[in-house]
């Protein structure tokens, strides 16, 4: 569940590159390290140009022995795509997002065909409408970071074919982090989740107010860090210098 913690905090709290700062849209690449109690838990990689992005997350050391979880997650053309897999299941999900959300492929493949599942609650219909996948929130919420001013907050709809939540972005002031041998001085924010539909009770339980705090780079308009004291063992997410950019 902490692995999926971090992947929601990455698809939420990474901005991307967007029309709004540049005319021109390269594709942009960002490794991340992820840390649990200061032990490496997991890694990532993110790639994405315009509104198109690409998430490839995958668990390292004994998170991997214990879990092997890995996933894959993009956006292309209004449509949300996501495949994961650990030692106990497999999940694809495919999210069609032209007018009201509609699922596309929906499908758990698990290891123990007894291991029985508390039944996933629906989500109405009506909580879908308005609302945006994942990585496309993240290029949302970039724009608003960066274009706004400390202390406003604003509320991303999100739904990821299974889960409906908001995401509750609080601007904050100035802030620094050394990243390898530089020195970055960006935007703080803050990100705290409400789970609203979709979630068993554990889940939920888990979810309601969890929060993270991320330090948003002016020069690559991407988070060099993001923190969570919400899952009882402290959640580092930081960029991995380089950060480089791909493509010509």
């Amino acid at each position: 569940m902490r692995l999926r913690a971090m992947l929601l905090a990455l698809t939420i709290a990474t901005p991307a590159w967007a029309p709004a700062y540049c005319e021109t849209i390269d594709p942009v690449e960002v490794r991340y390290e992820m840390f649990w109690g200061g032990f490496r838990a997991a890694e990532a990689r993110l790639v994405r140009a315009g509104t198109e992005a690409e998430l490839v997350m995958r668990a390292t050391g004994m998170a991997d022995t214990l879990a092997a979880f890995a996933m894959e997650a993009e956006t292309q053309h209004n449509q949300f795509r996501s495949h994961s897999r650990s030692k106990s299941m497999e999940s694809t999900l495919a999210v069609d997002f032209h007018g009201t959300p509609r699922t596309l492929v929906d499908e758990i493949r698990r290891t123990n065909p007894d291991d029985n599942k508390e039944p996933r609650p629906p989500v109405p219909e009506a909580l879908k409408a308005g609302t945006m996948d994942p990585l496309t929130a993240m290029i949302t919420a970039s724009r608003r970071i960066l274009s706004g001013h400390a202390g406003e907050r604003f509320t991303m709809p999100v739904y990821d074919g299974r889960n409906r939540y908001d995401a509750v972005v609080t601007v904050g002031g100035p802030g620094s982090t050394t990243l390898g041998n530089r020195r970055i001085t960006g935007t703080r924010a803050t990100i705290a989740f409400k789970p609203l539909a979709g979630f068993r009770k554990k889940s939920q339980e888990l979810w309601d107010g969890a929060t993270f705090t991320l330090l948003l780079d002016p020069t690559t308009q991407l988070p060099a860090r993001i923190v969570s004291d919400s899952f009882t063992i402290a959640t580092v997410i930081s960029a991995v210098p380089p950060v480089q950019k791909t493509g010509g």
